[in-house]
């Protein structure tokens, strides 16, 4: 969880573009979550909660 807080925090900043001699700010509104799967799990499990959890992230 702490890792998902983490890179939300590090790319919510403001990043400076350049583009033709002009600097442009973009800022970008990133989500993330955390699934757990240990080794040997059922990969179907897995595959039912990424799909859970791209569906709530898209909303």
């Amino acid at each position: 969880m702490e890792m998902s807080s983490e890179v939300v925090r590090k790319l919510s900043g403001p990043f400076i573009e350049n583009e033709q001699g002009a600097q442009h700010s973009i800022v970008f509104a990133p989500r993330a979550g955390v699934i757990e799967f240990r080794p040997g799990s059922d990969p179907v499990k897995f595959q039912a909660k990424l799909k859970q959890l791209a569906e709530a992230l898209a909303q």
